[in-house]
């Protein structure tokens, strides 16, 4: 698993992508085939980092998420074979 939070004075500067696209790249490099990420359905801005980082929305998987007692759709994103 790998996750990743920046604090809001970080958002929209890039730093997110550059990571997720260094650790992916290195993944691959190191004999991984296949990268599979999940981001909460509507979390549009972990979508673009995991877009911008050559990861590629595959499906929804329904109700795969609770927040606060709320059953949320997962977006599944992949990388690789």
């Amino acid at each position: 698993n790998f996750g990743y939070y920046l604090f809001p004075e970080f958002w929209g500067q890039g730093f997110g992508g550059e990571a997720v696209k260094a650790a992916a790249d290195h993944l691959i490099d190191q004999g991984i085939q296949r990268l599979v990420a999940t981001v909460t359905g509507g979390n549009h801005a972990s979508a673009l980092v995991l877009r911008k980082a050559g990861v590629s929305f595959s499906r929804i998987i329904r109700h795969n998420d609770t927040i606060r007692g709320e059953l949320l759709d997962d977006e599944e994103y992949v990388r690789g074979v």
